[in-house]
């Protein structure tokens, strides 16, 4: 008889500790340039359960060392693939 064949997620072992922590992080600027893409990372990134607590407008100069954007999400989020937020 054979085992039964099983899809594991190396990601669900690897962050079973913090799946449902909540975690809140800060994107800062390196260099000075316009802020682009926020329409888009915001509407991806409520698709997966990101909740926005500061976000730059669009189109705004942003200056070294800016923080332009702040956000809440639990860890289960990071779970989910990258392309999921960004390549849709």
């Amino acid at each position: 008889m054979r085992a039964k064949q099983q899809n594991i997620d190396l990601r669900d072992i690897i962050f079973e500790d913090i799946k449902y922590r909540r975690f809140i992080a800060a994107v800062i600027s390196e260099e000075e340039g316009l802020v682009s893409g926020v329409d888009l990372l915001k509407r991806r990134g409520e698709e997966i359960g990101v909740e926005f607590l500061f976000l730059l407008k669009e189109g705004r100069l942003g200056a070294p060392v800016l923080k332009w954007l702040y956000l809440q999400f639990v860890g289960q989020t990071i779970l989910l693939p990258q392309s999921r937020l960004l390549m849709k």
